[in-house]
């Protein structure tokens, strides 16, 4: 993991910071972060002043060079993060599949306590390292950090950084010369004997959602209780060569029901599969949450 050095003295740094983030919280959905020179101007402004540690709900995050997820301007996935906190108890397992800097798996960690495990798995180099730091500063002996990808099959990968940061990584089978070569498992291939109380599978891997649900066919099959909670972007399912019909398919004939997760609500809607079509069509750069679960037998 790089270390973060700063120029500017702390309690200017500070003070910047909090001016700064007031702007852009005024901007905040507007949507100029799609914009290329806009992220790259707010990338060097933030590697000026932004705070290493920023701590949230009791966790300590660390956010590496310049708090990629923004989690020191406001908590982004206050609204997820609650709601999954709920379906879980003390004792419960839980895969992060795509844990970034570890913000859902020290929530997770904390949640199921001491008795509960938390598996992480994320496979780009500094996010690994940061999320490690991360676990290892709040104190949670319940999680086992994985550093690989997780796909259909276990093999070896590229990994394509986002040019403007490592926020986003993806896998792709057309590498730059950029691109990093990381080993990636199935979830059936990791798990000799799967975790007892395994109650929720969260799944962000930029479009490959489907590459890991087709790698934990056993999982599926035999975990009756378990929950997916799993980012639908149309656009990137596309970027991985995924038709969402066949997503929803797969969950579908694996005894899934699926609903939406609703952020501005905190809560999740049944959903008809045409109706979420039309509002989050292939060439869109929106995206929802799923909440996915079998009916009771």
């Amino acid at each position: 993991m790089r270390k973060t050095t700063h120029i500017v003295p702390a309690r200017i740094r500070g003070l910047l910071h909090s001016r700064y983030a007031a702007c852009v919280r005024h901007l905040w959905g507007s949507g100029v972060g799609r914009f290329t020179l806009v992220r790259f101007v707010h990338n060097s402004i933030m590697r000026l002043i932004t705070p290493q540690w920023v701590r949230v709900n009791g966790q300590w995050i660390n956010t590496g060079r310049f708090d990629s997820i923004m989690l020191s301007i406001k908590d982004p996935f206050y609204s997820e993060r609650c709601w999954l906190d709920q379906q879980l108890s003390p004792g419960d397992a839980v895969l992060d599949i795509g844990a970034n800097v570890g913000y859902f798996t020290a929530s997770f960690a904390h949640r199921v306590g001491p008795e509960g495990k938390v598996f992480a798995f994320e496979p780009e180099p500094e996010n690994y390292a940061l999320l490690c730091s991360t676990i290892e500063r709040n104190g949670h002996g319940n999680v086992c950090t994985v550093q690989s990808a997780v796909g259909e099959r276990s093999s070896k990968v590229y990994l394509e950084r986002d040019g403007l940061s490592a926020e986003t990584p993806f896998v792709t089978s057309s590498p730059t010369e950029d691109a990093v070569r990381v080993t990636q498992t199935s979830i059936d291939d990791f798990f000799d004997v799967l975790p007892q109380r395994l109650s929720l599978v969260k799944i962000d891997v930029e479009g490959r959602e489907l590459h890991v649900l087709r790698g934990m066919k056993r999982l599926l099959a035999t975990c009756p209780r378990v929950r997916l909670f799993i980012e639908f972007a149309p656009k990137l399912l596309k970027r991985a060569g995924t038709d969402p019909r066949v997503l929803f398919g797969f969950l579908a004939d694996n005894h899934f029901s699926i609903f939406e997760f609703v952020a501005d609500c905190g809560t999740v809607f049944k959903v008809q599969i045409e109706d979420l079509l039309k509002r989050y069509p292939h060439n869109s750069d929106g995206y929802t949450n799923l909440w996915c679960r079998k009916a009771p037998t």
